[in-house]
């Protein structure tokens, strides 16, 4: 949460800027699941910032497996536990409204 605590501080000295939240998961499993996952993730960050007093408007959305940061396959086609890591994640972004 360290990470998350410095967020709501900078967010706080941009007040008035929209606040837009990513959802994403790695490429395991079902599709359907795995957009149900990314919204959870959006929506759980969404509700800690806003009980931590983040003024900002904020909308939060899933994307599912759709927008991958690293391979989940290695290129022998086998399985990368530590690259599908990197693609489970929330991406925080602050636009100027």
């Amino acid at each position: 949460i360290p990470g998350l605590q410095r967020v709501v501080i900078v967010m706080r000295s941009y007040p008035r800027y929209l606040c837009t939240i990513g959802g994403h998961t790695d490429g395991k499993g079902d599709k359907a699941y795995n957009q149900k996952l990314s919204e959870r993730r959006a929506d759980s960050v969404k509700t800690w910032l806003v009980a931590h007093g983040v003024p900002n408007p904020i909308a939060a959305r899933g994307f599912g497996d759709t927008k991958p940061i690293a391979p989940n396959k290695k290129p022998n086609g086998s399985d990368d536990p530590v690259d599908r890591q990197k693609n489970r994640r929330v991406e925080i972004t602050l636009h100027k409204s």
